[in-house]
């Protein structure tokens, strides 16, 4: 399956159901970020790194515990073109 399938997959479930929760956590108190959350920000990102440089199959870190913004980074480095590396 290509990334271009995925991407799509994730907007057409982001589209149908923008209004749900995608992710529930706990930072002091209990906090959600709605579908439609998640991909404005995960675009937001991406345009943000095409905007500094980075190109497609640059490969781009991400250094940070188990949370929300895990996930929305390597989406928006996968939107980018570029290649997430997870570093534990």
């Amino acid at each position: 399956m290509s990334t271009y399938v995925i991407h799509r997959i994730f907007f057409d479930t982001a589209d149908k159901y923008k209004d749900k929760v995608v992710f529930n956590y706990f930072n002091q108190t209990w906090k959600e970020i709605t579908y439609k959350q998640f991909s404005q920000i995960s675009m937001s990102i991406a345009c943000y790194l095409l905007e500094k440089g980075v190109k497609k199959e640059d490969k781009v870190a991400i250094i940070s515990e188990n949370r929300p913004e895990w996930c929305t980074a390597y989406l928006a480095i996968s939107l980018s073109g570029a290649i997430a590396v997870p570093i534990d």
